[in-house]
């Protein structure tokens, strides 16, 4: 299993960069082996509620949230994510990080949101999505890293 880069690494840089789309299909074999990474910890790390790419080293707009904060049988595969707010209700809770262990900040986040990403690797057909509480708190988390924002910048 890829270890997860900690804000106080010397890899810790990447967790600030704005992350690149994936250019499907063709880069659809390294997006395929990112989110089998990004799985992997998902499966085996009990503190994961998801993962995003960039937590790995890798540059692309993937992430990964588990199955059980969706309440699904798969995982949600985010893939180049367009995040939208549905309505002004937010909600402050406290946040913890598998980038900055031992942390945990309260952290203000909409209620409700809308998802697109890309259905597939073959080809840019999107999907939409409607969550609402943890789930979607949760899928903002992961946006952010994509997005170069971390836990300490909320």
């Amino acid at each position: 299993m890829k270890n997860i880069i900690t804000a106080d690494s010397k890899e810790g840089s990447v967790l600030r960069r704005q992350c690149y789309p994936v250019q499907v299909p063709g880069e659809a074999v390294t997006a395929g082996t990112i989110i089998s990474s990004l799985k992997e910890v998902v499966d085996n790390d009990k503190n994961a509620a998801g993962i995003a790419a960039p937590q790995l080293g890798f540059n692309k707009r993937i992430a990964v949230v588990s199955k059980n904060i969706m309440r699904s049988k798969e995982h949600f595969v985010i893939i180049n994510p367009e995040l939208k707010a549905i309505g002004p209700d937010t909600t402050t809770e406290s946040e913890s990080c598998l980038s900055f262990p031992g942390l945990s900040k309260k952290v203000k986040r909409y209620k409700n949101i809308t998802i697109s990403t890309l259905s597939n690797l073959s080809s840019n057909d999107r999907v939409t999505v409607k969550l609402t509480g943890y789930p979607a708190r949760v899928v903002q988390h992961e946006v952010d890293h994509l997005n170069g924002i971390t836990l300490i910048d909320k």
